[in-house]
């Protein structure tokens, strides 16, 4: 009986002393790290602000708009175009204009 009880101790210590799994790692490069916001946007950027689709603004003397790189499609990136004319600041009937600051 004895020898049983020493058995069975022996036994539970066998099993607390289990290891840990090794783990290697063997990883190469750098990590990109991308906020989740921008990676769906279609924005333009200038210093270092974002812009949507139809934004305008003045660069030197010329007027650029944001719009599609490629007219064919309705969902791909968006550049800085030159705007065909010059916007006027002069509201037409029943236009408004409204000038907005976007945040960061």
């Amino acid at each position: 009986m004895k020898s049983v009880g020493i058995m069975l101790a022996l036994w539970g210590l066998s099993t607390v002393a289990v290891a840990e799994p090794v783990r290697h790692s063997t990883r190469a490069g750098t990590d990109l790290l991308l906020p989740l916001d921008i990676t769906t946007e279609r924005i333009c950027w200038f210093a270092d602000q974002r812009y949507s689709l139809g934004a305008r603004i003045q660069q030197g003397g010329s007027w650029l708009v944001c719009g599609p790189i490629n007219s064919q499609e309705s969902n791909g990136p968006l550049a800085w175009r030159p705007l065909p004319q010059e916007p006027s600041d002069e509201a037409q009937p029943g236009a408004q204009i409204e000038r907005i600051q976007t945040p960061r």
